[in-house]
């Protein structure tokens, strides 16, 4: 995949990651054309992205700060116990540890619409 075409996936993605009314819609079931959960948000980025590879290749050409929010994004997923299919979407939709993942998704989001 092309550097750009990945940024651009991971760009949707992140925004998914940082907005809780995507997430209460499709995790939840009220958007009937998406089926999502936490769990498969994590595997669309980690096994579908290779995300914690690819952030740190040089051909990206990510500023310094982009580089910063994307390696605390996933230092925040890290931590996230909640986000397996263990726990029901509606109790991780505002978990504490969930609310700092949307957090940092959403400052990458913004980062990288810069």
């Amino acid at each position: 995949m092309e550097p750009a075409d990945w940024i651009e996936r991971v760009k949707a993605l992140v925004r998914e990651l940082g907005d809780r009314d995507y997430q209460y819609r499709t995790w939840l079931g009220h958007d009937p054309c998406k089926v999502s959960s936490p769990a498969e948000m994590c595997c669309r980025l980690f096994d579908d992205l290779y995300f914690a590879e690819t952030v740190i290749l040089p051909e990206l050409h990510l500023r310094e700060e982009q580089k910063f929010a994307a390696l605390d994004l996933l230092a925040a997923i890290d931590a996230c116990s909640v986000a397996d299919d263990l726990i029901p979407p509606a109790e991780v939709l505002d978990h504490p540890a969930w609310v700092r993942v949307r957090i940092k998704a959403q400052r990458l989001s913004d980062l990288l619409q810069e």
